[in-house]
Parts: C-alpha cells; sequence; structure tokens
C-alpha cells in the first residue's frame, strides 16, 4: 500500500467525517449520572486491583479453564487482563498464569476475532515481561497478524478491481469501497463480516504499528483502510444508542445489520483511532475520536450512566480499556478527560456496590444489586479487575506532601511556643525584679538606697560596640565580611554590654571582681528594664504609685 493510497484513506475519513457532523465535540458529563466521584485513594484502589488479580490467578486452575477453551476470546481476555495488570503495577505475579493460557489455549483457532485477541494477549504480555517469544516461542504475534491478513483481508487492489479471494459477489460500486474489510472467519467458503473481529484487527494493527516501527508502514496503513471500510458501512454517527455501530455486515447485499449491536463492537475501535490519531498526528482520527468517546459512553449505559450489558459478554473491559487507552494518548483535552474520568468512577463504583459477590468476586452484571454467592464468576472478575486498574491509573496520586506539611507545622508550632514561652519568661522576670525594687529598704528620708541608679534625667543608651572578644574573633575570620558587626562609636573602646564606660571597665572578665562586675551590670540592665517597664507599660491603677516613687526619687 503507497503513501498516495493513504492519503487518500485520511481524505475519504475526513469527508465522511464532515458530512456526519464529526467536527462537533460535547465531552459534557451526562447531568443524570450518579457517583461520578470517589473518595477512594489510589491505594484503597490498588489493592481492590490486587485482590482481584490474585483471586483470579488462584481460581484459574487447569479444570476451570477447560470450561472456557470453547470461548478462545474468553481466556485471551483472562491472559490480557493479568498482563496488563502485571503492566500497570510493575509486577511479575501473573506471568505463570499467562503464560499457561497462552501456551495451552491457541490450538486450532479458526475465527479471526480469537486471532486478533491472542495476538493482544501477546502483545501486553510482551509488554509486561519481556518478548512475545518467551511467551509463546512457536508462534509470534506476527504470525498471528499475518494469518488475518492474508486469509482474510481485502487489500485496495481486490477491492478496485472488484475481484476478492472468496467467492463473493457485489456490484463494482460496493466493491470498490470494501477496502479493510476483512471476513470473520478463515473458513474460505464463510462470507461472514462481524464487526466485533473489524475492530479487533483494527487494534491489533494500531498496536503493532505502534511497537514495531520497522514494519511499522504496512500494520498502520492496514489499520487505516480497515478504520475508512468501518468508517463507511458500519457506523451511523447520528444514531441514538447502540445502534451507533452495526453487529454484521452483508458484503453481498453491501448493507449492515443494526439492532443487537454490543459495546464490543465498538470499544477497540475507539483504541485504535487513538493509537492511530497519535501515530498520524492526522486532525481527522482526532475528530473522529471525539465524536465516537461521548456516544459510547452512554451506548450500552443506562439513566445513572452504569454499563448494563452482562452473561457471556466482555464488552465493558473492552470499554474501560480503550477509553484508558485514548485518555492516556490526549492529555492536553482536559474535557475528554473528564468524561472519561466520570465515566470510568461510576464503573468502579458500580462494581464495588452492585457487583461484589464475595471476598474478590465480582458479577458480571454491574447494574443491579447482586446477592453474594459462592460461585465464581470469571468473566465478572476478568472485567472487575480491568475497572479496578482503570481507576487507579486515573486516581490522584498517593500524597506525598502532607508529612512535610505537618512537621511544618510541628515545628511551627514548636517555634511559636518556644518564643512565647521566652517572651512571658522575660515578662515575669522584669515583673519580678521590679517587684523585689519596691520591696527594698527605704532610706530616713523615703527615698530607696537604689536611686541613685534611676536618678539620671534618661536611660543611658547601649551603643553596638566592638569588645575585645569580638575583635579577637574578627582577627581570626580575617576578611570583611564580618565588618558589620561593628559600628562607628567603636573608636571608643566601650563594651557592647557596659551602662557607661565611667562606671565599668572596658578589660575583658578575668578575675572574681570583674566577674562580680559583670554581675552588677546584668543587674543594672534588669533595673533598667524594670523601670521602663514601670514609666510606660503600667497599668492604670498603678500610675499614682509610680509617680510617687519618681517624686520620692527627684527629692533625694
Amino acid at each position: 500500500m503507497t503513501h498516495r493510497s493513504s492519503l487518500i484513506i485520511r481524505v475519504a475519513i475526513t469527508t465522511l467525517c464532515s458530512a456526519r457532523g464529526i467536527l462537533g465535540q460535547n465531552f459534557t458529563i451526562p447531568t443524570q449520572w450518579s457517583n461520578t466521584q470517589s473518595n477512594a485513594s489510589r491505594s484503597v484502589r490498588q489493592a481492590l486491583s490486587n485482590g482481584a488479580a490474585q483471586e483470579l490467578r488462584v481460581r484459574s486452575t487447569q479444570q476451570e479453564l477447560d470450561t472456557q477453551k470453547n470461548a478462545i476470546t474468553n481466556l485471551a481476555s483472562l491472559a490480557q487482563a493479568l498482563a496488563t495488570h502485571d503492566l500497570f503495577s510493575n509486577s511479575s505475579s501473573s506471568s505463570d498464569s499467562v503464560g499457561n493460557v497462552l501456551q495451552t489455549y491457541d490450538q486450532s483457532i479458526t475465527f479471526n476475532i480469537d486471532l486478533a485477541n491472542f495476538g493482544l494477549a501477546e502483545l501486553s504480555a510482551a509488554q509486561a515481561y519481556g518478548d512475545g517469544d518467551d511467551i509463546r516461542p512457536d508462534y509470534t504475534i506476527w504470525d498471528r497478524w499475518g494469518a488475518i491478513y492474508n486469509d482474510s483481508f481485502i487489500t485496495p487492489t481486490m477491492a478496485t478491481s472488484n475481484t476478492f479471494p472468496r467467492n463473493l459477489s457485489t456490484t463494482p460500486d460496493c466493491g470498490r469501497t470494501l477496502g479493510g474489510m476483512i471476513f470473520g472467519i478463515d473458513d474460505r467458503s464463510s462470507l461472514d463480516v462481524y464487526t466485533r473481529a473489524l475492530s479487533v484487527w483494527i487494534l491489533l494493527s494500531s498496536r503493532l504499528a505502534d511497537l514495531d516501527t520497522v514494519n511499522q508502514a504496512q500494520y498502520l496503513q492496514a489499520a487505516e483502510l480497515s478504520i475508512q471500510f468501518m468508517t463507511s458501512h458500519l457506523l451511523d454517527l447520528t444514531a441514538q444508542g447502540s445502534d451507533i455501530v452495526a453487529h454484521t455486515f452483508n458484503a453481498s447485499a453491501c448493507k449492515p445489520s443494526v439492532g443487537s449491536s454490543q459495546s464490543r463492537d465498538l470499544a477497540p475501535l475507539i483504541e485504535g483511532v487513538s493509537i492511530v490519531a497519535n501515530l498520524t498526528r492526522n486532525d481527522t482520527y482526532a475528530q473522529l475520536l471525539s465524536e465516537l468517546i461521548p456516544l459510547a459512553v452512554i451506548g450500552w449505559s443506562n439513566p445513572d450512566g452504569i454499563m448494563y450489558e452482562s452473561g457471556g459478554n466482555l464488552g465493558k473491559g473492552y470499554m474501560i480499556r480503550s477509553l484508558l487507552e485514548a485518555r492516556r494518548r490526549n492529555p492536553t483535552n482536559t474535557a475528554m478527560i473528564s468524561l472519561i474520568d466520570a465515566f470510568i468512577t461510576v464503573q468502579f463504583n458500580a462494581v464495588r456496590t452492585n457487583a461484589n459477590l464475595s471476598n474478590n468476586n465480582y458479577n458480571n452484571f454491574w447494574a443491579g444489586n447482586s446477592s453474594p454467592s459462592s460461585s465464581y464468576d470469571l468473566l465478572g472478575s476478568i472485567q472487575a479487575l480491568g475497572v479496578f486498574d482503570a481507576a487507579s491509573e486515573i486516581a490522584p496520586p498517593n500524597s506525598t506532601s502532607k508529612p512535610s506539611t505537618n512537621v511544618g507545622v510541628i515545628v511551627g508550632a514548636v517555634v511559636g511556643g518556644v518564643a512565647g514561652v521566652t517572651t512571658c519568661a522575660l515578662v515575669v522576670l522584669v515583673c519580678c525584679r521590679w517587684r523585689r525594687s519596691r520591696r527594698r529598704p527605704m532610706s530616713d528620708n523615703g527615698t530607696e538606697l537604689l536611686s541613685r541608679a534611676r536618678s539620671h534625667s534618661g536611660i543611658e543608651p547601649y551603643l553596638l560596640t566592638t569588645s575585645e572578644r569580638t575583635r579577637r574573633q574578627t582577627g581570626l575570620k580575617g576578611g570583611t565580611s564580618y565588618s558589620r558587626m561593628e559600628d562607628s562609636s567603636a573608636a571608643g573602646g566601650i563594651d557592647t554590654m557596659a551602662p557607661s564606660s565611667s562606671e565599668e571597665p572596658t578589660a575583658p572578665v578575668q578575675s572574681p571582681d570583674d566577674i562580680s562586675g559583670l554581675a552588677r551590670r546584668i543587674n543594672h540592665l534588669i533595673n533598667v528594664l524594670a523601670v521602663r517597664n514601670e514609666a510606660e507599660e503600667l497599668p492604670p491603677g498603678y500610675e499614682a504609685r509610680a509617680s510617687r516613687s519618681n517624686v520620692a526619687s527627684r527629692s533625694s
């Protein structure tokens, strides 16, 4: 398939999209949906996911799996769900279970949907555990894709010439539009076309194009051609509900069959289109995706937003996984992300509330309450695991900032408390000194014996100077970065703790007399603070008493 063919495909899809109004977007969350939010943390969601995966591993005995051997897609879905869970959780806990499924139950596959689903499961296993050949050495993912392509895929050349590999007879006008179609089974006598097989084929081709850069062009062109076919014949984006997609296609009559469609008919297409849009950076696919998602989330949901399909249908798991991938590939489309998150959260809450049969055992019906049961629901638990994994992926990260915030609060409280206690201690000390000074002996004329220290007209300032100790420290450091510690009055040689150069020596404290002098300085400082407090901060009731004390001091 040439680059010109790929360009023609994109132009054709653009024309179809424009004709059907795909350019419009509406990611508004339906107002009638309930439980669109959840308070469950990521850790809680991951615990639910791990529990469901563990139970699936325990229950996936050979006897249990043998009951599904005729439902190959169910087994492939089990392997894919477990491998995807390990990929998300960075684990290999399910590798043995996944390998057992992929190596045991892929014999004699005749339906293309089963081939494609096994290919998808092997891709998930390869991503989670390493090379896909380690999981299935004698049959590779690319062999599965090639089997479908060679036996069932309609190439552009076939469509243009109206010459098909099977006994298909149709009109030239119809035949020219069948490029990208695949038959549902590798039996060349069968002309059945199933939408669910085509959509899974699109997804497999898209994922291979995303992972295999060597053969990317071949896979990508096949995916684009099949998207064009599906857009032309199987989608009706003006319809309501599940009728937006056909269930089957009659190639001879060139006519789709609607009315019995399932979510698995459409969901893989959504994931495939999101990948192709990401790879090609083509707005055509982005526009198609933007129209598909709002229709898909209401197509198989009740008014509360809960998907109502049940029985052996695995479409809910397809839908959750596809929407999660579309979300991952469109990180800047906040409106799309909000709608997808709301939809996934509705299903998450429904599974927890309505589908919980017993410990890590979940019903496949989510839209109504389930009675406790000891019978294990394999399909229900497979889909529940997909929901829990998706809910874990969209959950806000487990907070790592709270501990540091708490530490900050604690440190702030401690610092504030220490500051408060220190302030209170200073106030108490000053008050005690002031009260003690009021009880000192009085002279015969009624004046305090210590009034001489308070008889000055004002409190002498304490000058910021450089003491001998400070000068020694400055000399040891060298340089000028400590010059801010010195004051212009340092030339006077006044100690920073001295009240006056005339009352105290400036020499360093080296003797008992000096220690006594230091004690007097501290005592003087406390007295000065007491006088300041008395003059400026005494309550009104003490003003008269303070005035009498000052008068007595002046009279001396």
